[in-house]
């Protein structure tokens, strides 16, 4: 896949979701190796990961 093709996978895919045709997007880390995978995750970065979706939850509730 190119870089360009990955782009507007991911700008139509957006474009679904603020349309309210999809309830969400996932995405994979684009231009990565497995190789590095590895060294970027971290317990920080799961954990502000987790926060990130809990507060985007329709119910509002924030994480203390």
């Amino acid at each position: 896949m190119t870089g360009q093709a990955a782009f507007e996978y991911i700008s139509e895919a957006v474009r679904l979701a603020l349309a309210g045709d999809i309830q969400a997007v996932v995405t994979a880390p684009i231009h990565i190796s497995l190789r590095e995978v590895s060294k970027l995750i971290t317990r920080s970065r799961i954990l502000k990961v987790i926060e990130l979706a809990h507060q985007s939850h329709p119910s509002g509730r924030q994480v203390s």
